[in-house]
C-alpha cells in the first residue's frame, strides 16, 4: 500500500474533528481507497446531553430525506440486533461479518430480512476506538452483493490508523464538550441579566477576549457574579442532563 495514500488518510483523521459532519474527508477518501461501496461512522458520546453523530459516505445516491425517514429510522429500530455492532465491544476490537455470525444463520435472521438484503448489505468490515473519557465510536465499511469481501489487508489498514482515530476522538470529545459548556455559560448569562434588569440592577459581561472559557471558569466566574456557590452545581447537572 503506497506510504502517501495512508499519509493522506491519517491527515483527514485529524482534520475530522473540524468539519461540519465530523469525519466525513476521511469516510470518503477510505470509501475510495478500498474501493467499496459504503463507509460509515457512528460516534456515541458518553453522557446524556449531546446527541449521537452518524457519518457516512456511499457511492449510491441517496436522498437525505429518504434516508432519515427510511433507512435510519430500520438502523435505529434493529441496532441491538446488529451482529457485528454487537461484536465491537472494545476499543482495537476487528472483525468481518463473517467472523462473526456464519452465513447459513444470518440470513436467518430480522437483521439481515429487514436491513441487509433489501437495502443490499453484504459484506462488512468494523472496527471498534474510544478514547479516556467514554466516547466510544465505530468504523465499518460495506460492499453489497456484486462487490468483494474484505480480508486481511483491510484489517492491516484499518490498525494503521487505530491510535490515530483514537487521539482525534479525544479531540473531538474535548471541542464538544467545549462548546457545550460555552453554550450553557451564555444561556445562563443571558438568564441572569434579563433578571437582573428586571430589578432594576447592572450587570457587567463576561471578560472581552474571554471567547473559549476553559472547563471551571464558567462557574467561576458565574459565582462571582451572583455570588452563589450554587452555580457550579447547576452547571455541572445542565452538562449532563
Amino acid at each position: 500500500m503506497p506510504i502517501g495514500d495512508v499519509d493522506e488518510l491519517i491527515s483527514l483523521i485529524y482534520q475530522g474533528p473540524l468539519e461540519a459532519q465530523p469525519w466525513q474527508g476521511f469516510l470518503q477518501a477510505l470509501r475510495r481507497r478500498l474501493n467499496c461501496e459504503v463507509a460509515a461512522m457512528t460516534i456515541r458520546p458518553n453522557g446524556k446531553g449531546i446527541a449521537e453523530v452518524f457519518t457516512w459516505d456511499s457511492d449510491r445516491i441517496l436522498d437525505d430525506a429518504w434516508r432519515e425517514q427510511h433507512l435510519d429510522g430500520v438502523l435505529r429500530r434493529l441496532r441491538n440486533r446488529d451482529p457485528l455492532g454487537n461484536a465491537l465491544t472494545r476499543s482495537g476490537s476487528l472483525y468481518t461479518l463473517d467472523e462473526v455470525l456464519p452465513r447459513k444463520e444470518l440470513v436467518k435472521s430480522e437483521f439481515y430480512r429487514t436491513l441487509m438484503k433489501p437495502y443490499g448489505i453484504e459484506y462488512q468490515l468494523g472496527m471498534c476506538f474510544c478514547e479516556p473519557s467514554g466516547w466510544k465510536c465505530n468504523i465499518g465499511v460495506i460492499n453489497g452483493p456484486d462487490g468483494h469481501n474484505f480480508g486481511d489487508e483491510e484489517k492491516t489498514l484499518f490498525r494503521s490508523f487505530h491510535p490515530h482515530l483514537e487521539r482525534a476522538l479525544e479531540l473531538y470529545a474535548r471541542l464538544t464538550l467545549n462548546e457545550s459548556e460555552k453554550r450553557i455559560f451564555e444561556d445562563t448569562l443571558d438568564r441572569l441579566t434579563i433578571g437582573t434588569s428586571s430589578m432594576g440592577g447592572v450587570m457587567s459581561s463576561a471578560p472581552i477576549g474571554w471567547r473559549n472559557p476553559s472547563p471551571g471558569s464558567v462557574a467561576a466566574y458565574l459565582s462571582r457574579m451572583t455570588g452563589s456557590s450554587c452555580v457550579r452545581a447547576t452547571m455541572t447537572a445542565g452538562s449532563t442532563s
